[in-house]
């Protein structure tokens, strides 16, 4: 959709309306929300004047990033299909670090992956963080960031901004940014859908390798559990979670891999009809206020605990492991089957409310709070790995990879 292409007020004040009627109905993060429950009200007014001026795609899409950033929640979100960045998508993505950025996937043949970005369009990247913030909805820091740079080439209003970055021999250069069409980007969006669940070993009859790129479709688990099957002698299995950002739960790969009893998430919702969309005929509790009902932790015992895999498992993790790829991580965590090695995982999860606003726009909301077993904080903290390690630009350029070999190095 173009960018001064134009919504009716009808259509924006239904949206406004419906976002913030949901929001109030479903959303159960409210600890990490920048807005409070009791705001609502004035926000829906001073909202509805902003969308009465607010007639463009683009413009009124941006009021709502703002509105939804307020709730500072990874899964809860709006979206319309229909809107692209104003001058094309980036053809890399900036990938952040903890104090850096660096080129990722890069399909411009000036900027090699592991590049360290020094700027875009004359601002330092942590600049440009720091001025999209309020159109962020997430919690974590680093998560924040990833989404920043998802974002970024939304707020670019030069049609040739230039990018300055280092390469490997720590030469800074300068270069335009050449952008990707919508018909461009759904191709390589499409190419990286097409990605499966691939294994080998890496060590013959001793170490085998199975790397689980997302759970969005039952083919990614049926052919790690095929994989599973096909190892089961190995005396180790390293199961690679890094980039994986969730989909549906793997529960059947996970009773496959679980050796001995374990236990779920403690899960809030502010409504039963979300619990019971989750765990079934599980038992619920309320809080002593009745504001919420609680679920969990639950005992859970794989189905066969004769077939389950019964050698070292040794999880990787990184920043982008998300969603259900967290509820698949920590069962391993807690009952310490196995060792963890990576970074800090994304930190959301849940079950989101998912509502149509028609026209290829919807809105998804946080409707249920995770917590691990125990009762600690999950949310907006992600999962830490027993073992921290994060691959270097120095990785990047030399295609190697310290965290799988961190990971041989312990099984030697």
């Amino acid at each position: 959709m173009k960018r001064n292409s134009f919504l009716t007020l009808e259509q924006r004040l239904f949206i406004i309306s419906e976002t913030i009627r949901n929001i109030d109905r479903y959303f159960v993060h409210w600890e990490d929300s920048v807005i409070t429950q009791e705001e609502l009200p004035s926000i829906t007014s001073s909202f509805f004047e902003m969308a009465a001026e607010k007639e463009s795609y683009y413009d009124f899409t941006l009021l709502m990033w703002e509105l939804i950033g307020g709730f500072r929640n990874g899964h809860t979100f709006y979206f319309d299909l229909a809107i692209v960045p104003p001058n094309g998508y980036f053809n890399f993505i900036p990938e952040p670090n903890s104090h850096s950025w660096m080129v990722k996937n890069s399909y411009d043949e000036n900027l090699t992956d592991g590049d360290l970005i020094i700027s875009i369009d004359g601002k330092p990247l942590n600049v440009w963080y720091e001025g999209i913030g309020k159109y962020i909805g997430a919690k974590k820091e680093i998560s924040r960031k990833i989404k920043a740079g998802q974002m970024l080439s939304f707020f670019l209003k030069d049609k040739n901004p230039e990018i300055k970055y280092m390469d490997s021999n720590g030469t800074t250069r300068s270069n335009q940014i050449h952008w990707l069409d919508a018909n461009q980007h759904q191709k390589i969006l499409k190419k990286k859908s097409s990605v499966n669940t691939e294994g080998r070993w890496i060590r013959e009859n001793k170490v085998a390798y199975i790397s689980i790129p997302s759970f969005i479709h039952p083919r990614f688990e049926e052919e790690a559990i095929r994989l599973v099957h096909q190892f089961k002698e190995a005396e180790s299995l390293i199961v690679d979670l890094r980039g994986n950002g969730g989909g549906n739960t793997p529960h059947h790969l996970l009773d496959l891999l679980m050796d001995r009893h374990y236990y779920s998430w403690m899960d809030r919702s502010s409504h039963p009809e979300w619990m019971y969309k989750r765990y079934g005929n599980e038992p619920i509790s309320f809080q002593e206020n009745f504001r919420y009902t609680i679920c969990g932790p639950l005992e859970q015992t794989p189905k066969s605990l004769k077939e389950s895999y019964k050698g070292q498992i040794i999880l990787l993790i990184d920043k982008y492991t998300g969603s259900a790829a967290e509820d698949f991580t920590m069962p391993f965590k807690h009952n310490k089957r196995g060792i963890i090695i990576g970074e800090d995982t994304y930190g959301s999860t849940g079950q989101p409310a998912y509502v149509n606003l028609g026209e290829d726009k919807g809105l998804g909301i946080g409707s249920i709070r995770t917590f691990f077993p125990n009762g600690d904080q999950f949310e907006g903290i992600g999962i830490q790995p027993d073992i921290q390690v994060c691959l270097t630009r120095e990785d990047v350029y030399n295609k190697t990879d310290s965290i799988i070999q961190t990971a041989l190095d312990i099984l030697q």
